[in-house]
């Protein structure tokens, strides 16, 4: 198998002994900011249009390094990135929805 194939299996098994709580999710859904124009930055952007990851390690480099997310956001967002990718996948990245909800904070609010 592949590596999004093991992934998806490894996130299905989790689900299964820890369902997800629909209410709860769609309450914290609700209570989000609206979400940003992803496609219409980078149709609008000067070429090229550069995406900055945001990400703490990945299974072919480890740790990359202990940058708060906010603050690497900020560091790519003023070197003229059009946009920002957050990894929020727990056990193959370490991510977390407190990474984008740091990014979305540090830099969400000249781009809503």
């Amino acid at each position: 198998m592949g590596f999004l194939t093991d992934t998806v299996d490894g996130v299905r098994r989790r689900l299964e002994r820890q369902p997800i709580d629909e209410p709860g999710l769609m309450a914290l859904a609700l209570r989000m900011p609206p979400p940003r124009g992803f496609a219409a930055r980078l149709w609008s952007a000067k070429a090229p249009a550069v995406i900055g990851e945001v990400k703490r390690s990945s299974p072919s480099a480890g740790r990359i390094g202990d940058t708060e997310a906010g603050a690497r956001a900020r560091a790519y967002e003023e070197a003229g990135a059009t946009a920002v990718s957050v990894l929020t996948e727990p056990v193959h990245f370490d991510g977390s929805l407190a990474d984008l909800r740091a990014v979305h904070h540090e830099i969400g609010r000249a781009h809503v």
